[in-house]
């Protein structure tokens, strides 16, 4: 038989050959979560959905791959 596999080893390569542009996507949500998200919370407090003292309560001080 002569197949070679694609290099998937890792995430990184993984993600490559399966087209995600996973820069892209990051940058994406950074400006979701700078923008419209903080609209939300907006609203939903306004409307009494959310109280967000506690709904956030030790999320915004995470490192995640998503922080500035």
């Amino acid at each position: 038989m002569n197949y070679s596999a694609p290099d998937f080893s890792t995430k990184e390569n993984a993600q490559a050959l399966a087209g995600v542009p996973l820069a892209q996507l990051i940058e994406e949500k950074k400006k979701f979560k700078a923008t419209l998200e903080k609209e939300w919370y907006k609203q939903a407090e306004k409307n009494g959905n959310l109280n967000a003292e506690k709904s956030r309560k030790g999320l915004d001080d995470a490192e995640t791959a998503y922080s500035e």
